[in-house]
């Protein structure tokens, strides 16, 4: 996804004359916005409370590490971040989950993946969460599992179909530069 994106914020600074630099921590000061409304929503949902979401929303937007890392350093993790707290607001928004949502937070946690792998490693979280949920509304136990491998799949689709174009160089790129690294010691 960063690809296609620094290939549009490099149309726009050619185009206007203002720099690369600048437009390419825009992305991530949008997605700070969206993780704020994330925050806001789930935390309206668990709390209840309007007064508690729009603290735990102000102390996200202006925490200095947030500014830092966004505005001023323009590091991926704030998009990253908005995927999974977007599917984690999906799975949480009702109290039971549809299908709809339940395809909407899958992409949503393979669209974070598709920007740093970390977020594979939220999704065995997800999945105790959502079997949970699932035994509370008394479903059966193949649907259950029907259910949990959708969730799982769509999860990681996203990340497959963006390395799909990378399979030619697996063998003499990828392997031995990322996967066989050695470090001096």
């Amino acid at each position: 996804i960063w690809i296609w994106m620094i290939g549009i914020l490099s149309f726009l600074a050619d185009n206007t004359g203002i720099p690369l630099s600048f437009w390419a921590k825009i992305p991530f000061i949008i997605s700070d916005f969206g993780v704020g409304f994330c925050i806001y929503k789930i935390s309206q949902i668990l709390t209840k409370n309007t007064k508690t979401a729009m603290k735990l929303t102000f102390f996200y937007l202006f925490s200095p590490i947030t500014l830092w890392v966004s505005a001023y350093q323009g590091q991926l993790e704030s998009l990253m971040l908005f995927f999974i707290l977007l599917s984690a607001y999906f799975l949480i928004k009702n109290h039971r989950i549809s299908w709809k949502n339940l395809i909407f937070g899958g992409l949503s946690l393979g669209m974070a993946a598709t920007i740093k792998l970390v977020p594979l490693g939220v999704i065995p979280v997800f999945l105790i969460f959502l079997f949970k949920k699932f035994l509370k509304e008394k479903e059966s136990g193949l649907k259950i599992l029907g259910r949990l491998g959708m969730f799982g799949l769509l999860a990681i689709l996203p990340v497959i179909l963006v390395f799909i174009p990378y399979l030619s160089v697996w063998e003499n790129g990828i392997v031995p530069h990322v996967i066989g690294y050695k470090t001096a010691w």
